[in-house]
C-alpha cells in the first residue's frame, strides 16, 4: 500500500485546523499544521510535506512573506516543487490573485471554501505536480540527449550537416569545418550550399540542390574533390531530405565520407585478397612457391623485376635457394613484358594462367637460385639478419636505410644488384624462409607502401607454404599408414585365424573333458550288461545310471549352446519388481526345504525398464540358485531393487553363505570353471554375456565366511539397441 500523502495547513485559525483535519484525514490524507508563519517553516523543513495550505493573513508572517522564503531561502531547496495553495478571508482581490499565480502558487481559495473544492484543488494539485515533474525530467533528458547527440556529431569520423528548404546550414560538425578549412562548424552556419558553396568548392553539396528540387535521397561514392588548399580527396557523399510529421519537406541531412586513404588500401586489400585467394586454390608445394614470386613479379600486383624464395634447411643452419622467378638479362626482361603487354587480364585471370604451374626447368635465373646456399650461423649478411631477427629490410646500394653496411657482397656479385628487399617468410611465429626481390631491370624505387604490401603478402605466403608442406607431408603419412594398415590387416586375419582354431580346440578340450565322465559311466555299465547277466532289480539300477548320465550329457550340450549360440535380446517395456517377484516365487520351495529366510526390499517407484524378459529371467533364476546353492544348512537371502543413478537400475542378490575366495572370484566367469559335483560351469558366464548384451554390468562382490554380494545393473532407456553391426564395427575399431 503506497504512502499517504503529507499536507502542512499553515494558519492562525483553529477552527479551520479541526475542520480540514477532520476531512482530509477522513478522505485519506495525512495531516499537519501549524498556527503561525516561522512554526509552519519549522515543521515544512522538518516534515517535507507534499502540498502546503497557507493561510494569507498571519500576525507574525503574512503568507507572502512564508511564500517567498519558501522558493528563495536556500534552506527550503528540498520543497522548491511542493505545491501551496493559498487561502484568504480577504474580499476578492484580482491584483493580488493574479500577482501570486504569476509567483507560483497554485491556487487562489478565499474563505469560506467548501470542503469538496479545497478537495478538488488539491487533487489537482497533485496532478499538476506530476504533471510538471515529469516534463522537468523530460526536458532532462531532452536536454542530456541534445548535449549527447552533438558530442556525437561533432566526435564523428564523418562530416555530418543539415540545411533548411533554403540549403542554407543549420548544423555541421567539426569534420566539416576541417573540410573546408574553417576555424568552426559555426563559421559554416547559415552559408548557401545552392548558389555560392563553400570555399568556392560547391562540389560535395551540390547533392543538397538535387534532394531540395526532387524531395529523394541522392548519394555519389568516390567524387574527386579538390579542397581549398588544392589536396585531391575521393568522398563519398549522402543527403536525404528532412520532413516535417505531416511529410512537409523542412531542409536536408548530410553525410560527407573522406576515403581519400581508403581508396587506396580498398585496391591493395582488393589485390591481397585476390592473391589470398589464389592461394588457397592449391597445395601442392611448387605451385603454390611459382604462384608467390608470380604474385611478387606480376605487373597486375607487385610488380617487382625478380623475386627468390630461400628456405632454411632441416637444421636449421643455412638458407637454400628454393625457386625463383624473373628474366635473367635485360633482353629476356623486354621479351617477356613485350609478349604479357598484348594480353589484357585481370590479376585473378594472369595468376590462374601463369601462376599455377610449376617453374620451367629450362630457367636460367629459377636454376642459378636453386644452386645458392647460405649459412645462417655467424654471418652478419643481411639475409641471415632478416632470418634471425624476423625483420623487413631494404638495402639500397649495398646499405641499410639505417646506413649501415648489409654485408651482402656475394648476393650483388651472384644477381648483379644492390638494391633489393628482403622479407623473412613466417608461420606459426617461427620462421621457414626468406623473400627477396629487385627492380634490376626496371629501375623504380622500393617505396615502403611497396614494401608494405611485399610484407603483407610474405605472411599469408609463409602461412600457404607451411600448409603446403604440411599437405605434402600428412600424403606422405597417409601412404605410410596405409601400407601399415595393410601389414596389419593381414597380420589380424592370420591372428584371427590362429584365435578362432585356439578357441575352437580349448572348448573342444573343455567339452571332451566334460563329457568323458558321463560316457565312461554309460560305457561301464553297459559293458557290465554284456558281460554278465543281470537280475531285473540290476538291470533298473543301471538303466537309471544311464539315464541320468544322458541326461547330464545333454544338459552338458544346452548350455554349450546356449552360450555360443545365445539370441539377440527381444527387449520390451518391463517391470523389474515383477519380474523378481515371478523369480522368487519359481525358487520358493527351494527356499522353504533348505529352511532360507526371505528379506525383500523392492523400490516401487522404478521407471519400467526395456528388456527382454526371458533372459533377464534365466540371470535371476541362476544368480538365485547359485546363491540358494551356497546355503544348504539354512541362511538369509536379501533381494533388493533400486535406481542406482539417473540412467540405471539395479537388482542385488545377497547371500549368507561362505562367500567365494580370489581364484574363485577370478575364474567364476570362464566357461566350464564350476565349484559343484554336478555343475556345467557355463551359468555365469552365460548371465555375464546377457547382461552385457543389454548395455549393463554384473558385479560381484563376497567375501570368505560373510557371503556373496550379485548386483545387476541395467539402463533404463535400453542400449541393448545396437545392432550386431554396431558391435562388430565396435569390435573393429
Amino acid at each position: 500500500m503506497s504512502e499517504k500523502r503529507k499536507i502542512l495547513l499553515i494558519d492562525d485559525d483553529s477552527v479551520m485546523h479541526d475542520l480540514v483535519r477532520a476531512f482530509l484525514t477522513r478522505v485519506g490524507y495525512e495531516f499537519i499544521s501549524a498556527m503561525s508563519g516561522e512554526q509552519g517553516l519549522e515543521m515544512a523543513r522538518s516534515e517535507k510535506p507534499d502540498l502546503i495550505l497557507l493561510d494569507y493573513l498571519m500576525p507574525d508572517l503574512d503568507g507572502v512573506e512564508v511564500y517567498r522564503r519558501l522558493r528563495e531561502d536556500p534552506g527550503f531547496e528540498a520543497l522548491r516543487e511542493v505545491p501551496v495553495i493559498m487561502l484568504t478571508a480577504r474580499e476578492e482581490d484580482g491584483h493580488l490573485r493574479s500577482r501570486m499565480l504569476e509567483k507560483g502558487v497554485f491556487a487562489y481559495l478565499s474563505k469560506p471554501f467548501g470542503l469538496h473544492e479545497l478537495r478538488n484543488v488539491i487533487e489537482n494539485a497533485f496532478i499538476a505536480s506530476e504533471i510538471n515533474r515529469r516534463n522537468r525530467q523530460l526536458q532532462d533528458e531532452i536536454r542530456r540527449a541534445r548535449d549527447y547527440l552533438q558530442h556525437v556529431i561533432d566526435a564523428a569520423p564523418v562530416g555530418v550537416f543539415a540545411t533548411d528548404t533554403e540549403g542554407k546550414i543549420v548544423l555541421a560538425n567539426d569534420f566539416m569545418a576541417r573540410l573546408f578549412q574553417v576555424d568552426s562548424p559555426q563559421k559554416l552556419i547559415g552559408r548557401d550550399t545552392l548558389s555560392v558553396g563553400l570555399g568556392g568548392a560547391p562540389e560535395p553539396l551540390a547533392a543538397v540542390r538535387m534532394v531540395l528540387q526532387e524531395g529523394e535521397s541522392y548519394a555519389t561514392e568516390h567524387l574527386r574533390f579538390h579542397s581549398p588548399d588544392g589536396r585531391l580527396l575521393y568522398l563519398n557523399v549522402r543527403v536525404v531530405p528532412l520532413r516535417e510529421g505531416d511529410g512537409n519537406l523542412r531542409g536536408a541531412i548530410g553525410i560527407v565520407e573522406d576515403i581519400t586513404e581508403a581508396e587506396k588500401r580498398a585496391v591493395e586489400m582488393t589485390m591481397l585478397t585476390q592473391i589470398a585467394q589464389a592461394m588457397q586454390g592449391t597445395i601442392d608445394i611448387e605451385e603454390m612457391l611459382h604462384l608467390i614470386l608470380t604474385c611478387a613479379t606480376a605487373g597486375e600486383a607487385l610488380g617487382f623485376s625478380r623475386a627468390m624464395i630461400f628456405l632454411i634447411s632441416e637444421d636449421g643452419r643455412e638458407l637454400r635457394g628454393t625457386m625463383g622467378v624473373g628474366p635473367s638479362s635485360p633482353q629476356e626482361a623486354v621479351a617477356i613484358w613485350s609478349s604479357l603487354s598484348h594480353e589484357k587480364m585481370s590479376l585473378p585471370e594472369f595468376l590462374e594462367k601463369y601462376g599455377r604451374r610449376k617453374p620451367d626447368p629450362r630457367s636460367r635465373f629459377n636454376n642459378m637460385v636453386k644452386e645458392l646456399r647460405h649459412p645462417l650461423e655467424e654471418s652478419d649478411c643481411v639475409l641471415a639478419r632478416a632470418v634471425r631477427e624476423k625483420r623487413t629490410f631494404v638495402v639500397e646500394h649495398g646499405r641499410l636505410k639505417s646506413g649501415e653496411p648489409a654485408q651482402c657482397e656475394w648476393f650483388t656479385e651472384v644477381f648483379g644488384t644492390d638494391q633489393f628487399v628482403c622479407v623473412p617468410l613466417v608461420a606459426g611465429g617461427r620462421t621457414i624462409g626468406l623473400l627477396v626481390a629487385d627492380n634490376l631491370y626496371t629501375g623504380h624505387p622500393i617505396d615502403d607502401s611497396l614494401v608494405q604490401l611485399l610484407t603483407l603478402m610474405a605472411n599469408q605466403a609463409g602461412l600457404a607454404i607451411e600448409r603446403a608442406r604440411a599437405h605434402a607431408d600428412l600424403a606422405a603419412q597417409k601412404k605410410r599408414l596405409e601400407r601399415t594398415i595393410e601389414k596389419l590387416w593381414e597380420m589380424q586375419e592370420r591372428l584371427v585365424e590362429a584365435e578362432k582354431l585356439a578357441t575352437v580346440g580349448q572348448l573342444a578340450a573343455q567339452v571332451a573333458h566334460e563329457i568323458r565322465n558321463p560316457l565312461v559311466t554309460i560305457g561301464g555299465f553297459a559293458r557290465s550288461i554284456l558281460e554278465a547277466p543281470k537280475s531285473e532289480e540290476e538291470m533298473k539300477v543301471i538303466a537309471g545310471v544311464i539315464v541320468e548320465e544322458a541326461q547330464r550329457l545333454e544338459n552338458i550340450l544346452n548350455n554349450v549352446l546356449d552360450f555360443t549360440r545365445l539370441s539377440k535380446p527381444k527387449p520390451e517395456r518391463s517391470d523389474l519388481n515383477d519380474m523378481v517377484q515371478k523369480a522368487l516365487f519359481l525358487v520358493q520351495d527351494e527356499l522353504e526345504k533348505n529352511k532360507i529366510r526371505l528379506e525383500k526390499k523392492l523400490a516401487y517407484d522404478l521407471p519400467a525398464v526395456y528388456v527382454d524378459q526371458q533372459q533377464m529371467r534365466q540371470v535371476l533364476l541362476n544368480l538365485l540358485y547359485n546363491s540358494i546353492d551356497s546355503m544348504k544348512g539354512g541362511g538369509t537371502l536379501r533381494v533388493e531393487t533400486g535406481l542406482r543413478d539417473e540412467e540405471h537400475v539395479f537388482v542385488k542378490i545377497q547371500d549368507t553363505g561362505p562367500g567365494m575366495d580370489e581364484e574363485v572370484l577370478q575364474n567364476m566367469f570362464n566357461p566350464f570353471f564350476t565349484t559343484k559335483s554336478d555343475g556345467t560351469g557355463l551359468g555365469m558366464p552365460i548371465a555375464k554375456q546377457i547382461v552385457h548384451g543389454h548395455g549393463g554390468r554384473l558385479i560381484v562382490d563376497s567375501k570368505v565366511g560373510e557371503g556373496t554380494t550379485f548386483t545387476i545393473v541395467v539402463p533404463i532407456k535400453g542400449e541393448i539397441a545396437r545392432t550386431a553391426e554396431e558391435k562388430e564395427a565396435l569390435h573393429e575399431t
